[in-house]
């Protein structure tokens, strides 16, 4: 197998700067916009843990 062109750190990185955190005071505001999609992506057990 050919060895990776971007190693997996660099693929996390590159994620992470696509990724926007917000405050839930501001998603609060957020979810009564229509318009606003809200994608959770949390780790499973983060989510089990924290709601």
């Amino acid at each position: 197998m050919p060895p990776l062109k971007t190693s997996a750190s660099d693929m996390v990185k590159n994620a992470r700067a696509r990724i926007e955190e917000i405050e839930t005071s501001d998603l609060i505001i957020m979810m009564e916009d229509p318009n606003v999609v809200i994608v959770d992506i949390r780790d499973i057990r983060e989510r089990q843990r924290s709601g």
